[in-house]
């Protein structure tokens, strides 16, 4: 209210009214709490997608997997962690082969836990198959593709981010991992000095990749 010979401030008689600062604060809620249900409701709808795809992926692998592989849950309950059991391919130091009669026969020893038969983690991501899933030998293998750690990380260009394709499958990474067995890449080495011996001295290289395998390659870590 204005008083009739009181002075007033330049430009207060058209001062708009200010808003009331609970407004301000419950419409800024408002705003935060529509943009969290938003990208809730994004992120279940990518989750839906992703499981859908891995089920259908791993019921497909289980039915008919690829020659030399058998794939298996961690957990039943996550379909994202994978026990991967991959046989080492024939005529590779990754075959098990024992000696009979004088003559060599290559094949998958069935006792003392000796079966050349590789325990392989794979885990995929939640953003799949938009992201790639990881791969690592929980068996220790010599090969110059794969760390020689606890890690046991696996080196496959396939999986690095700028050439992952979200079309690609999780049989063709398998494959793709058992053929750097009878394949090996020194090119794109995680190990140098075994990517050296394998190009310079392939005999000690395949003897020891051989007597790795014996003592290790059980199927089981």
């Amino acid at each position: 209210m204005y008083v009739i010979g009181r002075s007033y401030p330049a430009g207060s008689r058209d001062k708009k009214p200010t808003r009331d600062i609970p407004d301000i604060l419950f419409q800024r809620e408002h705003f935060l709490l529509a943009r969290l249900l938003a990208s809730l409701v994004s992120f279940l709808a990518s989750t839906m997608g992703s499981l859908k795809r891995i089920s259908k992926e791993l019921a497909e692998l289980t039915e008919s997997p690829p020659a030399g592989i058998t794939v298996q849950l961690v957990d039943e309950a996550d379909v994202y962690k994978w026990k991967v059991f991959m046989k080492g391919p024939q005529d590779t130091p990754y075959q098990v082969q024992c000696t009979f009669s004088g003559h060599y026969i290559s094949q998958f020893i069935k006792v003392a836990g000796q079966d050349g038969t590789f325990l392989v983690n794979l885990t995929l991501p939640n953003e799949y198959p938009f992201k790639p899933p990881t791969v690592s030998f929980a068996t220790k293998i010599y090969h110059p593709n794969v760390s020689n750690d606890d890690k046991g990380s696996m080196c496959l260009g396939m999986l690095k981010s700028d050439e992952w394709k979200p079309s690609s499958r999780i049989a063709a990474v398998l494959e793709f991992a058992r053929q750097l067995l009878v394949e090996p890449m020194p090119d794109d080495a995680v190990e140098g000095r075994i990517a050296e011996q394998y190009q310079n001295d392939r005999k000690r290289f395949e003897e020891v990749a051989r007597d790795w395998t014996r003592r290790f390659a059980k199927g089981e870590k």
